[in-house]
């Protein structure tokens, strides 16, 4: 297993074998180094060894995070009535909680891999570099049911995968 999990971008993290052996003992288990210098799914190799020479290789999957930093104020409350547009702010982070360097930030929006939206209709976001913060109008769509709705933030790597759903 990997731990922290989740695992966030440029954060320490390692990876544990888990092994055991009864019969003989274990000699030794490691795992490689766990890379957390872009988000994205990955996998980390790992081998055992019991006291008999006997091998054993394994691996685990884990994913590399961006840390959501949360909606920033203001997020009207009251403007979910249809037809409305609600103006969504959040940041993206790396480990140490530093919002995401503008190349990287720009390079997410340019491909489109963050996305907000009402429920589950979702639109590609656009960056502010000079406050260092991601933002969209999210349009109230006017045959929009009274009740409880939800904005949704996902952030997707390089290879498609979701790195991030808020």
């Amino acid at each position: 297993t990997v731990s922290p999990n989740p695992v966030f971008l440029n954060g320490a993290a390692t990876a544990n074998p888990g092994a055991s052996d009864s019969t003989s003992g274990l000699a030794s288990a490691s795992c490689a180094a766990v890379t957390t210098s872009r988000a994205g799914g990955f996998t980390v190799p790992c081998t055992a060894t019991d006291n008999a020479g006997n091998v054993a290789n394994a691996s685990t999957n884990y994913v590399v995070r961006y840390q959501f930093l949360g909606f920033l104020s203001p997020l009207p409350q009251d403007s979910y009535r249809p037809g409305a547009t609600i103006r969504v702010k959040f940041q993206l982070a790396n480990a140490s909680g530093t919002p995401l360097a503008d190349a990287t930030a720009q390079s997410l929006v340019s491909a489109c891999r963050v996305k907000v939206g009402l429920d589950t209709a979702s639109s590609c976001s656009s960056y502010d570099a000079r406050n260092d913060l991601f933002q969209l109008d999210v349009k109230v769509p006017k045959n929009t049911s009274t009740g409880t709705h939800q904005i949704v933030v996902q952030v997707l790597a390089s290879d498609n995968s979701v790195v991030n759903s808020a």
